[in-house]
């Protein structure tokens, strides 16, 4: 439960960040971009794109969402306009998460911190709920809040899918994006071949310093890292944790056996049943995903990681992505071929020490085909003395994971070591 709290703390931390991640110079330099009614589509696009920064990421997500009212098939509006969707919901974040800071965290760091947030457009974005946005009372509101981010994840997954064909160009605010452009300078220049009377001769083209490139393999990676965010909060936001803020609060402060936690779990109403609107379903089908991705890449690795004459890889250039290589081609497939396996069924595994190894069944999607629709059903039975360890289970295949009721053996194994 203290995990999940400090999952909400960084999210937020991270849209907090929007106002403080860049360090002021020393000389003020003022940037004007222009977003008009009148502007068609194209150049709407073209103005939002160069307001995408830490500061004003809520507002390129009007003009883009401007510019596909004017033009609803463009495909580099559409991409930034999902893009940007999970972000949004942080809108008013720090004025939502009052009430929850007055009741169970800390109200006062809350105060500093949104005091020290410089007057900005970010200011008001942290600071200024959307019409009809709700606060966040409890733990349970939390959770609402990583679904909204889960599912605009998904947005922008889906949305990838049906567009992996889909190819343009992303253009920098030269101020704005300064360090990346100049790493790209750098990198724009080579050494060409002299004779003894060069010391040295380098040719630089600049011409496309302020772009970056999107084509299809980077498309499949942007693909799998929002694949990656919908796993990973699919597992937080599977089961309800209504009413559980009290015992995560005494948890803190109070010295509780595992025991005493999984009892006054078990009484709290609504706690750990299944969310209506949980995604834990939709994991097998993200494996099977991730692992097309990967067979993709092992196939074009010639074109995605060329080499030179040394073999070293050559990067690359002026693309999101300048390294889509697989170090270790044997042992990424002997995992993917262990994960097909683990997606396609039952599989056996050993445990157990080096002289007492035993094998047993394990149904690893178990539990994300046919999620319980309670967890307290998959609660252990009994507890040693000390309600420290527990001695059996009450379901001995823990919802399907172990077909073949082997959880109080293992368990028997873990608790003698």
């Amino acid at each position: 439960m203290k995990n999940f709290a400090k999952t909400i703390v960084l999210c937020t931390s991270l849209t907090m960040a929007l106002a403080a991640c860049s360090e002021p110079t020393k000389e003020v330099q003022k940037v004007r971009i222009t977003a008009t009614a009148q502007m068609n589509a194209e150049d709407l696009t073209n103005a939002g794109e160069q307001l995408l920064s830490p500061y004003t990421l809520h507002l390129s997500k009007k003009v883009f969402e401007k510019a596909l009212e004017k033009d609803p098939g463009n495909k580099k509006a559409q991409f930034y306009n999902i893009f940007l969707k999970r972000f949004m919901i942080f809108e008013g974040i720090l004025t939502r998460a009052k009430p929850y800071a007055e009741k169970y965290g800390d109200a006062d760091q809350l105060a500093k911190t949104t005091k020290e947030i410089p007057q900005h457009p970010t200011r008001q974005f942290l600071t200024v709920p959307a019409q009809n946005a709700k606060n966040i009372e409890n733990l349970s509101d939390m959770q609402k809040l990583l679904i909204e981010y889960r599912n605009a994840a998904n947005e922008l997954r889906q949305f990838i899918a049906k567009n992996a064909d889909a190819s343009f160009v992303l253009y920098m605010n030269p101020s704005l994006m300064s360090d990346m452009i100049r790493e790209q300078m750098t990198d724009s220049c080579v050494l060409l071949p002299g004779n003894e009377d060069t010391i040295a001769d380098v040719q630089c083209d600049f011409s496309e310093v302020a772009m970056k490139k999107v084509n299809m393999a980077d498309l499949m990676v942007l693909k799998q890292y929002a694949a990656a965010e919908v796993l990973y909060l699919s597992l937080y936001t599977g089961y309800s944790i209504q009413g559980i803020d009290e015992l995560v609060k005494r948890s803190e402060t109070e010295q509780m056996t595992a025991q005493d936690i999984m009892e006054r779990l078990e009484k709290i109403p609504g706690a750990l049943t299944l969310n209506k609107d949980q995604s834990l379903t939709a994991i097998r089908s993200l494996g099977a995903d991730f692992s097309v991705a990967f067979k993709w890449a092992v196939k074009y690795q010639k074109d995605l990681c060329p080499k030179d004459k040394n073999g070293e890889a050559i990067p690359r250039k002026g693309y999101i992505f300048n390294n889509l290589c697989i170090d270790d081609l044997v042992n990424a497939q002997e995992s993917i071929a262990k994960m097909d396996k683990a997606l396609s069924g039952p599989v056996n595994e050993e445990f157990g020490g080096e002289d007492n190894k035993k094998t047993i069944t394990v149904d690893y999607m178990a539990l994300f085909k046919n999620p319980v629709t309670d967890l307290r059903k998959l609660m252990p039975a009994t507890w040693n003395n000390e309600g420290t360890a527990a001695t059996s289970f009450r379901d001995k295949t823990l919802g399907g994971l172990l077909p073949n009721g082997d959880a109080d053996q293992i368990l028997k194994e873990e608790n003698s070591n």
